[in-house]
């Protein structure tokens, strides 16, 4: 019986292997471009995370998918390649309110990927403190949550600092 389904298996599996070299043949080729991108980028002076990019790209898997993956697994998919290819162009360095496993840590990772340096820090002004120095490219901060509303130490150091907001990610808590 075993051998009986092993033999049905084998060509499915086989499509699979040949499948499988073509997709990291293809992924390496997107990361190859990317890499072209991060060069400009680097020599313009323009970031290396682009929000406002990634969510036409975003969009745009999502109406090219005709096929049985969910929009949501298309898009944790493409998180991660996207998350892979700004690690080649620049190993971003993310400060959040951690520690680690915390709802901030969990939002900067499903902002950015697990692809990316994450630092975590004690407080929100350490997290403040860490981006204005340059010694992490981008900051991860509560601005509301679902039990206690607005957290306004986080609004306070916005209005502060000469930080802005790039980016949100909407986390149920």
């Amino acid at each position: 019986m075993a051998d009986e389904i092993n033999e049905q298996l084998q060509p499915h599996r086989e499509a699979i292997d040949a499948i499988d070299r073509e997709m990291v043949r293809l992924l390496n080729e997107r990361v190859e471009e990317a890499g072209a991108i991060g060069k400009i980028k680097h020599a313009s002076g323009a970031p290396y995370y682009d929000p406002s990019r990634e969510a036409q790209v975003m969009d745009k898997i999502a109406a090219l998918n005709a096929g049985s993956l969910s929009p949501s697994a298309l898009r944790a998919i493409y998180r991660e390649i996207i998350s892979a290819s700004i690690a080649l162009e620049k190993k971003l360095a993310i400060a959040y309110l951690g520690p680690e496993a915390t709802y901030t840590h969990q939002a900067a990772v499903r902002n950015f990927g697990v692809s990316l340096d994450y630092r975590p820090m004690k407080t929100i002004a350490d997290v403040f403190t860490e981006v204005e120095r340059g010694e992490a490219d981008y900051g991860v901060i509560p601005i509301e949550n679902s039990t206690e509303g607005a957290v306004f130490h986080s609004m306070d150091m916005l209005v502060e600092s000469e930080l802005h907001i790039c980016s949100q990610v909407y986390l149920p808590i």
